[in-house]
């Protein structure tokens, strides 16, 4: 005796979705019918909020691109510039109240803290 063939209920739904993306369950329900594929409205409304919930998976591990203004992108870069001239009279008085070489071991020995500290996390 031959085997029946068995139709995978869930991918039926899925393939009527394909080509009726805004269909109800009702609607999906009555035209798998039709084909003889007896599902149920509720089997319908899952398999759609499972692809639903597939596809934010999809889309939830993106990166999302953040447009700047270039006045916003100005005054970043004003701020590092600032930043950065600041830091620099700050190295440029340690040089003057320790002398060169003391200044040069300081920020040698402040490097390998921050390495540590790095480390450890």
């Amino acid at each position: 005796m031959a085997k029946k063939k068995t139709v995978n209920k869930s991918q039926a739904i899925r393939d009527h979705l394909k080509t009726h993306k805004n269909a109800s369950p009702k609607e999906v329900q009555a035209a798998l019918a039709k084909k003889g594929i007896q599902v149920t409205e509720a089997l319908v409304s899952n398999v759609k909020s499972t692809a639903k919930k597939k596809q934010t998976k999809k889309t939830a591990g993106k990166k999302i691109k953040v447009r700047v203004s270039k006045k916003a992108a100005e005054r970043t870069a004003l701020q590092d510039v600032k930043q950065a001239g600041d830091l620099l009279m700050h190295a440029v008085e340690l040089v003057v109240k320790a002398g060169a070489k003391e200044a040069q071991q300081l920020v040698s020995t402040a490097s390998e803290v921050v390495k540590k500290i790095r480390g450890s996390k």
